[in-house]
């Protein structure tokens, strides 16, 4: 079976992307993840063409339960969800959230294990291509999927790194090239995103 995992879904418009690149069709199994409210709304409004894709409004974790999503606002007080996150805003690069919009709203969201999403619905023999932007959050969640051996059903992952969101970035650099490179051994395709 081909699986399309689609983490940090926004609006759709990598959906649309690897649709197209990877000719993902109703032959595959699709699941999306996004956890803002705000633009999982706008996303489920907006795309409506391919049927047999499963939409989620649940963050992507290392437990299933509640979390809290801080939701950015840009300058002209619309919230767009660019850079929500479950990453509490006190550990992000003061740098960083000068750039962006102000994180004004938290709001709480169910959070899913992605570990045990995996490992209760599908199997190693699966074919599993993951897209991950889950703003800092990948980190954490693919530690835990290191520890655990759910990593090993994944056979293609595209990541978008966010170690510059941190005050410690040069830490989560570390972090980074150590998770790359644990992935690369166990012969995981690894491609950074944007």
């Amino acid at each position: 079976m081909n699986v399309f995992l689609d983490l940090g879904t926004h609006y759709g418009e990598g959906l649309e992307n690897f649709c197209n690149l990877y000719n993902i069709d109703e032959t595959w199994i699709v699941h999306t993840f996004e956890a803002n409210p705000i633009t999982y709304d706008e996303f489920v409004k907006k795309y409506n063409k391919r049927k047999w894709v499963r939409h989620h409004n649940k963050a992507i974790g290392i437990t299933n339960g509640f979390v809290i999503l801080n939701i950015e606002t840009l300058t002209d007080g619309i919230q767009t969800g660019e850079g929500s996150s479950t990453v509490n805003i006190d550990k992000w690069n003061p740098w960083n959230l000068r750039e962006r919009g102000a994180f004004k709203n938290q709001i709480e969201v169910e959070s899913i294990d992605f570990s045990k999403f995996i490992i209760d619905n599908f199997n190693d023999r699966d074919y599993i291509l993951c897209k991950m932007d889950i703003e800092g959050s990948e980190y954490d969640v693919l530690e835990k999927m290191i520890f655990d051996n759910s990593i090993d059903y994944i056979d293609h992952i595209i990541i978008e790194w966010h170690s510059n969101f941190f005050d410690n970035s040069s830490e989560m650099m570390e972090r980074q090239i150590k998770i790359q490179k644990i992935l690369t051994d166990r012969n995981i395709k690894v491609e950074n995103w944007k």
